[in-house]
């Protein structure tokens, strides 16, 4: 019955610790909705929340920006090569913006 118990324990933490390293090697290519955008990233969404601020708080679909990817916004290290008209980057239904096709900066 000790031997079982230390299994069953030894086996539980095994799981836990790699649960654990399982969300800190996280990519950050995932994308994740955030109340801001943090250096580096972009985003390829935006809406109302508010649990990011009243009364205008603003919710982000996070991503780590790539090669040819749509993005709202081209982070430092990023430029684009070509734009086009869509509504996914304001949060103002239907308000037509820009999005930009990403390419890494030389």
């Amino acid at each position: 019955m000790r031997k079982l118990r230390r299994s069953i324990s030894a086996a539980s933490l095994t799981a836990v610790l790699a649960g654990g390293l399982t969300m800190l090697s996280a990519t950050p290519a995932q994308a994740a909705w955030q109340c801001t955008v943090p250096p580096g990233m972009t985003y390829t969404w935006v809406t109302y929340d508010a649990k990011c601020g009243v009364p205008n708080g603003m919710s982000y679909d996070v991503v780590a920006p790539s090669e040819g990817q749509w993005a709202c916004m081209a982070p430092v290290g990023w430029n684009w090569t070509e734009t086009r008209t869509s509504t996914h980057c304001s949060a103002n239904t239907g308000f037509p913006t820009t999005e930009y096709r990403l390419t890494k900066a030389n």
